[in-house]
């Protein structure tokens, strides 16, 4: 009887064990694991021209895409912003430019019309009779040579009476 008791425990601890393993062999059928496994495939790294803020994505996660496919679309308001200010930038310049061009034709008529100006005062200065000397007077001495638009330096002296 012991020994019917103990055969009966074996059989029924065996099958407890071999009912527990093939539950675990069929759920291992389902799920992967190894110690040294590896992923074989092409990765391929994605960086755009541009940075900005992601408008609308275009493919889906783990499909397969074609060189040229359009994978994105970048907030297009960051660089029309960036855009028009490089406009006005350029019409700022260009405003600049031509104003300067014309301040510089006023200048050389303005210029020209001040050395006519200081040429007639030297023809009538010259043609007048100089002032009497009664103690300070002006001398206007020219600078350049005649012909030339003369600047002249005055000098206050005091004339000396012998």
């Amino acid at each position: 009887m012991r020994r019917g008791r103990l055969i009966g425990l074996t059989a029924a601890v065996s099958l407890i064990a071999l009912a527990y393993g093939g539950y675990v062999w069929w759920e291992s059928r389902k799920h992967v694991a190894t110690d040294d496994a590896y992923v074989e495939g092409n990765i391929v790294v994605i960086s755009a021209k541009v940075a900005g803020h992601v408008a609308s994505i275009h493919v889906d996660d783990n499909r397969a895409v074609k060189a040229g496919d359009l994978l994105l679309r970048i907030d297009p308001r960051d660089y029309a912003a960036k855009r028009d200010q490089a406009r006005a930038a350029v019409a700022v310049a260009t405003a600049s430019q031509q104003a300067t061009r014309s301040e510089t034709q006023l200048t050389r008529e303005t210029t020209a019309a001040q050395v006519e100006e200081a040429r007639a005062s030297l023809i009538l200065l010259r043609g007048k009779k100089p002032p009497p000397a009664t103690g300070q007077t002006s001398i206007l001495v020219p600078l350049f040579g005649e012909g030339d638009a003369e600047i002249g330096v005055h000098l206050a002296c005091r004339l000396a009476r012998r």
